[in-house]
């Protein structure tokens, strides 16, 4: 099976969108769940729950399963509140 791709790059960084990320704890408070999808190395995910939404459950989902599995602080720390997901 080929799959097409639309993105070529799978760059990330922590903390990468303080702003957005600021304003939307503003706006949702407290969510029991957050859903990212295409979250690649599962960075973002790590960003939520570190900076953000410590006490929400944060469900990454991508479809490149090496990708997510390069975020390395995920797999060795086993954070409780993330679960990553690999998925076609």
């Amino acid at each position: 099976m080929s799959l097409n791709q639309n993105q070529i790059s799978i760059a990330t960084w922590y903390n990468r969108y303080p702003e957005i990320f600021s304003e939307l704890t503003k706006i949702i408070n407290n969510p029991n769940k957050i859903l990212s999808f295409g979250c690649s190395t599962g960075v973002e995910c790590n960003t939520l729950s570190d900076l953000y939404y410590s006490k929400s459950k944060i469900i990454g989902l991508d479809i490149n399963k090496e990708v997510i599995s390069k975020n390395k602080k995920i797999i060795k720390t086993k954070i409780l509140n993330i679960m990553i997901i690999y998925q076609i």
